[in-house]
């Protein structure tokens, strides 16, 4: 109670002013402050910057949006996956550098006391045994009732520095990496690339091997009964498609050059009917649509071309080298040189000759023009009908696999770094990948905050500038956030988020807890 002290004849009366329960402590003690120190405002004794809040606000809001809050659960360890999403997406590191984040940034605005490593390997744990469900429930809060009918499936490698990993083995890596064991993982999307599921693998695991898996039970899994399934032509082939069609769902794939030569010699394709338009035949049930891309044949033809110069000069070099050693062996160098055709992938193509001392490339002008004549033709093969999609549709669904390549260079290279991987355990193993796939899908809505030429490491800079302000009166702390910069104000507007309203309540002393 605020409460008046006064005299009425000779006695010392009081009377109430104003009833300030409601007011919080903070507020209290600062009327307390200012009626005893007889001035009209009070600063505060202490005023100092705290963590960082505008990137976790952001992110858990979009967590929210996308249900994986729901999905993950209230238990400690679902908000510890949150702290790993979140970090995967902020510094891609360990699990080391992702405890060192929460000195930066205020993990009570994910309910969360301090963590160590222990913890979050423990977290690991948990969703690696949770995974499929987590990814069953993502998928009915994103299409409900409405599921859809086309999905995306390809898969990428990456490399281990160290052979301790459960799933490091040697295989054909796709980065280029000699030397390197791997593991594989496969990405399953939705047509516009949206992610629904990642699946890990040995690193000698092929392709086909691992589309079988994934499409045995998927009509179970996720509850669709009608499916297309888009993949290139190393992962649907005989295999996959009997998979396919023991499930009784339908594919779009690509088939290889030998497969167009022999539709070629059989007389199913005609190779004059290759031109910059799409064309179509079908073969019983199965239907071919094909077209020469004519940027792509000048590629070809100009990559073949750099291959012949590359090995000419090789040749001159090893010319040079018989003429000033006169004991250098001329059949070795003809070896060398056949070594290095078949290297660049043109030995079919050219002769290595010795003419008058000299090593000369000569090229099969047959088996020139005949490698020549498929440059930039290309046949997709599917067993969709006409009547659900024409040609032109076909060829756009096949195109949209680059949504998923997308998906890769985001996860393995531009933005949340798969490797290195840090791990040794395959059940951990998987949820690091798992943790880099729910990160991808954080950093896809993140996207759209975008203003021009704006990156998520630009976006993430500037909702890093969001602080929290701490100030003590008396013996109360009391947080709060101030006007926000700008941009940062701009994006955490356009996701409804009101910075102040998550530190409206006060708290003790030493122990910060967001509304």
């Amino acid at each position: 109670m605020l409460r008046e002290s006064f005299r009425e004849n000779g006695k010392v009366r009081k009377r109430t002013i104003a009833n300030i329960s409601h007011l919080c402590a903070a507020e209290i003690a600062a009327l307390k402050q200012a009626l005893s120190q007889k001035q009209p405002g009070v600063l505060p004794e202490k005023l100092s910057t705290g963590k960082i809040a505008g990137a976790l606000l952001a992110i858990r809001e979009l967590l929210n949006k996308l249900g994986i809050t729901a999905a993950l659960g209230s238990s400690r360890m679902g908000k510890l996956c949150s702290w790993l999403i979140f970090a995967r997406v902020m510094e891609q590191g360990s699990r080391l550098s992702s405890v060192r984040l929460q000195e930066r940034h205020d993990v009570g605005l994910l309910e969360l006391t301090r963590f160590d490593e222990n913890d979050l390997y423990d977290a690991l744990s948990w969703i690696a045994q949770q995974q499929e469900t987590i990814q069953q429930e993502l998928f009915k809060k994103r299409y409900g009732e409405e599921a859809p009918r086309l999905f995306l499936y390809d898969l990428t490698s990456s490399y281990f520095e160290g052979t301790q990993n459960a799933f490091a083995m040697w295989g054909y890596n796709r980065d280029g990496k000699k030397g390197k064991m791997q593991m594989v993982f496969g990405l399953l999307t939705d047509r516009d690339g949206e992610p629904i599921a990642v699946e890990v693998f040995k690193g000698n695991t092929s392709d086909q091997k691992t589309f079988v898996q994934l499409v045995t039970g998927f009509g179970k899994r996720f509850g669709v009964r009608e499916v297309v399934f888009v993949g290139d032509r190393g992962m649907i082939k005989s295999a996959g498609i009997d998979a396919i069609q023991d499930e009784n769902f339908k594919y779009i794939t690509a088939i290889t050059k030998p497969q167009i030569e022999t539709l070629l010699n059989n007389g199913a394709l005609q190779l004059g009917l290759f031109d910059s338009d799409l064309h179509e035949v079908s073969d019983g049930d199965v239907r071919y649509v094909f077209r020469k891309n004519p940027y792509r044949a000048e590629e070809v033809a100009a990559s073949r071309k750099s291959k012949l110069e590359k090995l000419q000069q090789k040749a001159l070099a090893e010319s040079a080298h018989l003429s000033q050693h006169v004991k250098a062996s001329p059949a070795k160098a003809i070896a060398r040189l056949k070594a290095s055709a078949e290297r660049l992938k043109i030995g079919r193509l050219v002769e290595i000759e010795q003419i008058a001392g000299n090593l000369n490339v000569k090229v099969l002008e047959d088996a020139w023009d005949n490698a020549a004549r498929l440059d930039g033709c290309y046949v997709l093969k599917t067993d969709v009908s006409v009547q659900e999609l024409d040609m032109k549709t076909v060829h756009e669904r096949y195109k949209d696999l680059a949504k998923v390549e997308k998906g890769f260079r985001t996860m393995k290279t531009t933005l949340l770094e798969v490797r290195p991987v840090w791990l040794r355990e395959e059940q951990k193993t998987r949820a690091h990948v798992f943790i880099c796939m729910l990160a991808y899908m954080v950093t896809r809505q993140l996207e759209k905050l975008a203003c021009g030429d704006e990156t998520i490491k630009d976006i993430l800079e500037e909702l890093n500038r969001v602080s929290i302000l701490e100030y003590e009166i008396g013996k109360h702390k009391q947080l709060c956030v101030p006007q926000p910069p700008h941009r940062a104000a701009q994006m955490l507007a356009a996701l409804g988020i009101d910075p102040s309203a998550s530190y409206a309540v006060p708290t003790k002393q030493g122990a910060p807890k967001p509304a």
